[in-house]
């Protein structure tokens, strides 16, 4: 493999995009990439100004300057959600590679119309979703396809993260529906902070190792602590064409941290992860016991070497377009899948400075245990039902 030196943009140095200019502002032999210009209106405000300075890397006010001067091999995008297939369409339009973070997009149509260019474009589009680039997830997904695990019955996944006001009004569409602008923006816990983990589930299940798995229905119920447009808390159910059911449960109104976690039911095996510090376990049903490691491990600086290692090999990248879309499409179903049910007042307190909604996590990890959502346990008197949205024939949000 040749180790030519490999030129990289950067679109957002501050936030997520921090992780990146880390790592590639610290060289190594084996990267072997030289970052050679950052776009980021606000790039003077973030720990990375200094290092940028020093090492004489420009920065641009927008993506059309950065490639007025230069030609990166890759473009690296971390901008807000609604700019990542504008970006990642103008960027294959000028012969770079793209790795753009999760979530590929707000909606359906954004993320098909780039995968169109991307097949006339000759270059390749990542999504840097962390785990589907890791070991643990590549050698489970490499089982279950192989049949060792058995047919798939039930995926089941629930992260609860802490957030409250502050995360919601750090910029102007967190939590929003619509940008400024008036473009789809749709973010919400499912499209964002935990999008990593729906993705996961369909990710696993695709019939290739840079395919996912495409849902054919989805129902929801949707909730909101806080004072946003869009809703904080989500509890899904997804099936898939062959019946195997996906469940999903995620909220930022709570006090304590919790997750990821999952289990993974099989004919012939139950897998199951608890947490950050853990390793993904299959329990067979004859006894036998298979460790895949921890996906956390090495997860957010993988996805850049592999995508460098891509380009020097003429290959694709294992999560691309294709591999992302089926998390956009159920989030989209999701979006359609009745109304946001405010929680009623009464059961929100505030502590530190985080909303908190009474009950929720034991609510929750109730439901995730037992496969249902909040309104079929029959004794959540502010829950919702949600409705089953099609997703068979689903190629525009709204449908």
């Amino acid at each position: 493999m040749s180790q030519t030196t490999l030129t990289v943009g950067l679109v957002g140095v501050g936030g997520y995009g921090g992780n990146y200019a880390r790592q590639l502002l610290t060289p190594t032999a084996e990267r072997n990439a030289q970052l050679v210009g950052v776009v980021d209106p606000f790039a003077q405000s973030t720990p990375a100004w200094p290092y940028l300075q020093e090492r004489q890397i420009p920065s641009y006010g927008d993506v059309g300057e950065l490639y007025a001067e230069q030609q990166p091999d890759l473009l690296i995008i971390a901008s807000p959600t609604h700019h990542h297939m504008p970006q990642t369409r103008f960027a294959l339009s000028k012969g770079s590679h793209v790795l753009c973070e999760k979530p590929l997009a707000a909606t359906v149509q954004d993320g098909l119309e780039t995968l169109a260019v991307e097949k006339q474009s000759g270059r390749f589009v990542a999504i840097g979703y962390n785990w589907s680039f890791t070991p643990p997830i590549l050698q489970l997904k490499e089982d279950i396809r192989s049949g060792l695990l058995g047919a798939p019955i039930r995926l089941s996944s629930l992260t609860l993260w802490p957030r409250w006001q502050v995360y919601y009004t750090r910029n102007r569409w967190a939590g929003h529906i619509h940008s400024a602008d008036g473009d789809w923006v749709l973010d919400s816990p499912l499209n964002n902070a935990t999008a990593h983990h729906l993705h996961n589930m369909l990710f696993l299940l695709g019939d290739e190792m840079d395919q996912s798995a495409f849902p054919v229905q989805v129902e929801a119920e949707r909730y909101r602590a806080n004072p946003i447009e869009n809703y904080d808390t989500v509890a899904m159910r997804a099936h898939l064409a062959d019946g195997v059911e996906i469940f999903f449960f995620t909220a930022h109104p709570v006090k304590d941290e919790l997750g990821p976690i999952f289990r993974f039911e099989f004919e012939d095996a139950t897998v199951t992860y608890s947490g950050r510090e853990s390793e993904i376990v299959a329990q067979f049903h004859d006894g036998r016991v298979r460790s895949y490691g921890n996906p956390e491990t090495d997860a957010h600086s993988i996805k850049l070497d592999h995508c460098l290692n891509a380009i020097r090999r003429g290959t694709s990248p294992v999560c691309g377009i294709e591999a992302a879309l089926a998390q956009t499409l159920c989030m989209n179903g999701v979006q359609e899948s009745g109304e946001i049910v405010d929680f009623p007042p009464q059961l929100l307190y505030v502590e530190e400075d985080q909303g908190i909604i009474e009950g929720l996590p034991s609510l929750f990890f109730d439901c995730y245990q037992r496969g249902l959502l909040p309104s079929e346990r029959g004794d959540v008197p502010w829950a919702s039902a949600g409705e089953i949205i099609d997703l068979s024939d689903y190629t525009h949000f709204p449908s």
